[in-house]
């Protein structure tokens, strides 16, 4: 049994409506999919994803519209004529192939420039340099530190031993945080003697742990000097 809503005004059914939905937002649904993978960011609800989806989806439609219209007002060599709104709501109307494709690389490009923006924090530098507002942006603390490119060679102490090495990777699941150092130099609490070097070592820590991070900025031989002194230093 088929439910149909006003077939003389609209002429479509719900199961039809929902295919060409989910066609109609291809672009979308593969826009927030990248920004999704490319972003870093806290597990989210079906909910978000499903309006990310739809706001890019429409924004795609809008901007290949926009040229549409542009295009016919001026006499562009190349024109088009979007027919999004009357293939969603009509059944008779043809899915037009060469519109959705266009779209889709609208939405590409769109959630690219997103991640772009998403990742670099522009929105919020923007408003923190107008002073409109002092969020940062980042989900916690953790990830705003080490996501600043001022955070290069970091000391991590952890039970007995002080690891220093070299940002490589961090990421942040739920309660954990998971950091991969490069050219890492292991010593002991409470003596300045170097116990062994690595090339790489990967920490995972729960977000309860107790465990401090030393953090040294920009310049690699000088930030290494530093934290190595650092750690002789404290042990001394």
């Amino acid at each position: 049994m088929c439910v149909v809503y006003n077939p003389g005004v609209i002429g479509i059914d719900i199961t039809d409506l929902s295919v060409r939905i989910i066609f109609l937002f291809l672009p979308g649904i593969i826009g927030a999919v990248i920004i999704d993978i490319l972003t870093t960011h806290r597990k989210r609800q079906v909910f978000n994803f499903v309006i990310h989806a739809y706001l890019i989806g429409i924004f795609s439609y809008g901007i290949l519209h926009g040229y549409s219209f542009i295009s016919n007002y001026c006499n562009f060599i190349i024109s088009l004529d979007g027919t999004f709104l009357e293939t969603l709501l009509n059944s008779g109307q043809e899915i037009q192939v060469w519109e959705v494709f266009l779209s889709t690389l609208v939405g590409i490009s769109l959630a690219l420039f997103l991640v772009f923006v998403i990742s670099r924090g522009l929105v919020y530098k923007a408003v923190n340099a107008i002073r409109l507002s002092t969020s940062h942006g980042d989900s916690d603390v953790w990830e705003y530190i080490m996501a600043s490119n001022d955070v290069q060679w970091i000391n991590i102490r952890r039970g007995d031993l002080i690891y220093k090495g070299k940002v490589a990777v961090y990421s942040e699941k739920e309660n954990i945080r998971e950091l991969y150092l490069s050219d890492v130099d292991v010593y002991p609490e409470g003596n300045g003697e170097l116990l062994y070097h690595l090339d790489s070592m990967y920490f995972n820590f729960n977000a309860t742990e107790d465990f401090a991070v030393e953090i040294y900025g920009g310049g690699e031989e000088t930030d290494r000097e530093e934290s190595g002194k650092s750690c002789a230093e404290t042990t001394d």
